[in-house]
């Protein structure tokens, strides 16, 4: 056990689910509904709140919370929060351990998209951001992004390595970090299962830059 991991026990041992969220500690807020809906009513006085996404991380990575909770799909507005989200996956040390998924009935505003109102019945997807990997439970994703070569088939090749070992792809979303095309992928299975492990390493061989963002239990979308 490293010593992160360790300080990350020892603040859930002091201060219970100590949760850092974007926006306001406010009934109306969608994070803070959130992550009352995940981690339960009883950790409303252990909630943190920050400016956005990034401050958020910040929190975590300097194990002032044990949890974050980011917004990274809106209905509405579609998954367009991934590309910014990406590169602070990429330098934080941290990994998705669980997804909470909400259908909004207000206008409340949603910290990381403009501050626009969104519709009420709008879907918003959720993750919890920790320094603890998720614990396997048989249904399990795991979230990958990935830089592919400028050459044809490039994409073609490093999806044919999650065919190779039986992997279903759940989810592929092509994005810009910058001014490098990356691919935002989601894989069923855990990373401590064999298939995942040996189609990670391929993939590795393959694409520009690997980096895994967590494995995590398949939640059902509510609706």
């Amino acid at each position: 056990m490293t010593k992160e991991v360790q300080v990350m026990y020892l603040l859930q041992r002091i201060h219970h689910n100590s949760i850092a969220i974007p926006g306001p500690c406010d009934p109306t807020s969608p994070a803070y509904q959130a992550a009352l809906q995940h981690f339960g009513p009883e950790v409303k006085d252990n909630i943190t709140s920050c400016q956005g996404a990034t401050e958020v991380f910040q929190a975590v990575m300097a194990n002032q919370v044990c949890y974050g909770v980011i917004l990274m799909e809106d209905s509405a507005a579609g998954a367009l929060q991934h590309a910014s989200l990406l590169s602070l996956f990429c330098t934080a040390k941290v990994v998705i351990s669980d997804e909470v998924f909400r259908t909004d009935a207000t206008t409340a505003p949603t910290p990381g998209l403009g501050g626009a109102h969104q519709p009420p019945g709008n879907t918003q997807r959720f993750v919890i951001i920790s320094k603890v990997q998720g614990v396997a439970t048989g249904n399990d994703k795991t979230a990958l992004c990935f830089g592919l070569s400028h050459k044809p088939g490039a994409l073609r090749d490093c999806l044919n390595v999650f065919c190779r070992y039986d992997i279903n792809v759940l989810s592929v979303q092509s994005l810009t970090l910058g001014e490098k095309p990356i691919i935002f992928a989601e894989v069923q299975g855990h990373s401590t299962e064999a298939p995942i492990q040996s189609a990670m390493k391929d993939l590795g061989g393959l694409a520009t830059f690997l980096e895994f963002l967590g494995s995590f239990a398949n939640q059902n979308r509510q609706q």
